[in-house]
């Protein structure tokens, strides 16, 4: 029991930390952000406060309405979630834009972007399976999953959250470039790919 917890814990910490460091790339790539960030940075835009306050004015609010109506899905790695992925991603940022400079090179800024998608993905996934409480905005579409009492899916759920996060963000004076498109096409098939591959994975730990 004491290692199952462990590697839950374990997935929880590294998947927060994958993501932080996948919002600061998608941010420093300067290609259009995921379409959560591109959300986030829309209001950072409107209101003038800094990223991370908003990320957890966001994901606070977000959490107070998926407590009503699954709490479930809300602990411990929805609280590390609001705290430290907003902050992560300010702190990467700063270091890197101060350190080296905005990256100048087109196909630099393409790779960039490539690894922050994917890092969001196996991050988010890495947090559904271990089940210590998913990021709010992952939590989402779970809602919709099981309200729809599996006639909805998990990607097309995401898929449809995305976009409309993109288009309020745009609204509210977020930047869109290439990879939000990208993302808002590929996150919800890529995080389900990789939930099922965690997933399997956690069962064979558990199963030693």
């Amino acid at each position: 029991m004491k290692k199952n917890l462990t590697v839950r814990l374990l997935y929880t910490i590294l998947g927060i930390i994958l993501i932080g460091f996948a919002v600061a790339f998608v941010r420093i790539a300067s290609l259009g952000t995921d379409p959560f960030t591109t959300l986030n940075l829309g209001i950072t835009e409107f209101t003038g406060l800094r990223y991370g306050i908003t990320s957890i004015l966001t994901t606070t609010i977000a959490t107070i309405f998926i407590l009503f109506v699954d709490k479930c899905l809300i602990g411990l790695g929805t609280i590390l979630n609001i705290l430290l992925v907003g902050n992560i991603s300010d702190i990467i940022v700063n270091f890197g834009l101060g350190t080296f400079g905005q990256a100048e090179a087109l196909w630099l800024r393409i790779v960039i972007a490539i690894l922050g998608v994917l890092f969001l993905a196996i991050g988010a996934a890495m947090n559904i399976v271990a089940n210590l409480g998913v990021s709010p905005y992952d939590a989402l579409p779970l809602v919709a999953e099981t309200l729809g009492k599996g006639k909805i899916r998990f990607q097309y759920a995401r898929i449809v959250l995305d976009f409309s996060s993109v288009g309020l963000g745009y609204v509210l004076g977020a930047t869109v470039g290439a990879m939000t498109l990208v993302s808002a096409f590929l996150m919800g098939p890529l995080l389900q790919f990789f939930r099922i591959k965690f997933f399997k994975l956690l069962q064979k730990f558990e199963a030693n």
